[in-house]
C-alpha cells in the first residue's frame, strides 16, 4: 500500500555540476525538492520506488545507477551498474543527495504511454 509519495521535476538542473551559476530560483528549486525528498525520507520508508517518464518502459533494482557524463559532467549516482536512463539518474541522484542507503527499485513509464496506461501503472504500485 502506498504510504507516502513526493513529486519532483525530472530538471536536470536539479545537479548542481550540471547547472553551475544556476540563477537564485533554480537554487530555490533545488532546496524545495531536497527538503522534499529528506521529508518523505523521514520515516524510514520500507521500500523506496523512483517512477519517472524515459523514452521506453523498464525496471531496475538497486544495483543500477546511472552517470551525468553524456552531459559533460564525470558524476554518477544510484548503484554500480551504470544503465538507469537520465530521468531515473535524477532520482537516484536525489535519494544519495538524502544519505539513503536503503533499498530502492526504479521504475521508467514511457513518456508517450496514454493516460489510461499510467493511471493502471500508479493504481499497481499504490497496492
Amino acid at each position: 500500500m502506498l504510504i507516502a509519495a513526493t513529486v519532483c521535476p525530472q530538471a536536470p538542473l536539479l545537479v548542481p555540476a550540471l547547472a553551475p551559476g544556476a540563477p537564485a530560483a533554480v537554487e530555490t528549486l533545488r532546496d524545495h525538492v531536497t527538503a522534499a525528498v529528506a521529508d518523505l525520507l523521514a520515516d524510514a520508508p520500507a521500500q523506496i520506488i523512483v517512477v519517472a517518464g524515459a523514452d521506453a518502459a523498464g525496471r531496475w533494482g538497486s544495483r543500477n545507477g546511472g552517470t551525468f557524463a553524456p552531459y559533460g559532467v564525470a558524476s554518477t549516482a544510484g548503484g554500480p551498474d551504470r544503465t538507469l536512463p537520465l530521468s531515473l539518474t535524477l532520482g537516484a541522484f536525489l535519494l544519495d543527495q538524502a544519505g539513503w542507503s536503503g533499498d530502492r527499485s526504479y521504475l521508467a513509464v514511457p513518456t508517450d504511454a496514454p493516460a489510461a496506461e499510467c493511471a493502471s501503472t500508479g493504481r499497481q504500485l499504490a497496492e
